[in-house]
C-alpha cells in the first residue's frame, strides 16, 4: 500500500472497539528480569488506572495553579494515562522533557518553575545537580510524583532535608505515623 493509494477516499471514522479488546502494547521496567511486552485494553488502562487521575486527589491531584513538569517515557503504560488525564485536568502550565540532559531541563524548568514533577527515577538522579544552584528551580515544588518501581530512595526527588522528604510523600514535617484503631 502507498500513501496515494488512500488519498481522495472519505475517512473511515471511528470503529468503537470492545473494553476488553488491546489498546496499547507497552513494554514493562525489566526490574524483575527481561523487560516484558504488555497488552493493555481500554478497560484496564482507561477504565481503571488513567479514570484515578481525573480524580481531584488532595495533596497530589493536579490544580489549575500548578505548573507541572513531566520527565518520563514516552513508552510506559504510566505516561499513556498521563497523556490523556494531565491536559483535562488543566494545570497552568505543563513542561515536558524528552531529553534527559540537565542543561535543557534547567531552561525548561527555569521558565516555569513546577509545583508537580513526575519523573522516571533516572530522571530525579540526572536532575539533583539543579537543586545545588542558589536559585533552585525546585523551590516551588509540592509534589513530587514517580509511579514507576525500583525508587531507590536517594533518587526519588531533588530535593533533600527532613522536612521536604516529609513534604515529598504527602505527610506534614515531624507528622508521625498512628496505627489505625
Amino acid at each position: 500500500m502507498r500513501v496515494d493509494d488512500l488519498t481522495g477516499h472519505p475517512d473511515p471514522g471511528p470503529h468503537p472497539r470492545d473494553d476488553d479488546a488491546p489498546l496499547v502494547v507497552i513494554h514493562t521496567s525489566g526490574t524483575t528480569g527481561v523487560p516484558k511486552l504488555v497488552a493493555h485494553t481500554t478497560r484496564t488502562l482507561v477504565h481503571h488506572l488513567a479514570r484515578f487521575e481525573t480524580l481531584p486527589v488532595p495533596r497530589i491531584g493536579l490544580r489549575r495553579d500548578d505548573s507541572l513538569f513531566n520527565a518520563s517515557s514516552y513508552a510506559h503504560g504510566r505516561t499513556i494515562c498521563w497523556t490523556a488525564v494531565a491536559p483535562v485536568r488543566a494545570p497552568r502550565h505543563i513542561t515536558l522533557d524528552s531529553t534527559g540532559r540537565p542543561e535543557t531541563a534547567d531552561l525548561l524548568l527555569r521558565a516555569h518553575p513546577p509545583t508537580v514533577v513526575e519523573a522516571l527515577p533516572a530522571r530525579y538522579v540526572r536532575l539533583r545537580p539543579l537543586t545545588r544552584r542558589l536559585d533552585n528551580p525546585f523551590r516551588d515544588v509540592r509534589t513530587y510524583i514517580s509511579t514507576y518501581d525500583a525508587v531507590h530512595p536517594r533518587s526519588s526527588a531533588p530535593t533533600s532535608g527532613p522536612a521536604r522528604g516529609a513534604a515529598r510523600c504527602g505527610c506534614r514535617a515531624g507528622a508521625r505515623a498512628r496505627p489505625a484503631r
